[in-house]
């Protein structure tokens, strides 16, 4: 993979919504290539993490649209030869309010706490691949989509 098509690759929104929200402001996410392999342990503590910049900071979509997030998000967009990865470290102040209700497979997380990472390959704004998690429970399979 090179470079150019990761860098192409990379529009990352925390949902489709976000977009919007961050029209006047266009925020641009770098996928960095990584130089040593990662260990997947969801402990964010090899060097990349403390020498690449993370994105830049998140914007609301509720309820005061794209105003600065109220809880820190620290996101990094990866890349080597054969995959991409995207790392987050999610702060939240009151973690026992956070809301986790829906516990079906497939089911829609926009009433919980979640991220969504959408890659626009075509940079057409129109189609894309999307993931999306949630801090507790099952995770949706990845989706495709046209809009």
């Amino acid at each position: 993979m090179t470079a150019r098509l990761a860098a192409l690759l990379v529009v990352i929104l925390v949902c489709p919504a976000a977009l919007r929200a961050q029209e006047a402001a266009q925020i641009t996410v770098r996928a960095v290539r990584l130089t040593q392999p990662l260990v997947i342990d969801g402990r964010l503590d090899e060097a990349v993490y403390r020498t690449i910049e993370p994105t830049p900071p998140f914007r609301q979509q509720e309820p005061q649209v794209g105003e600065l997030a109220t809880e820190q998000t620290e996101m990094w967009v990866l890349f080597d030869d054969r995959n991409v990865y995207v790392a987050a470290r999610m702060h939240d102040s009151a973690p026992d309010r956070m809301v986790a209700d829906e516990m079906r497979r497939d089911g829609s997380l926009f009433q919980n706490e979640h991220l969504v990472v959408v890659f626009d390959t075509f940079h057409d704004r129109r189609t894309a691949f999307y993931f999306q998690t949630k801090s507790a429970s099952r995770c949706p399979r990845p989706r495709a989509t046209s809009s």
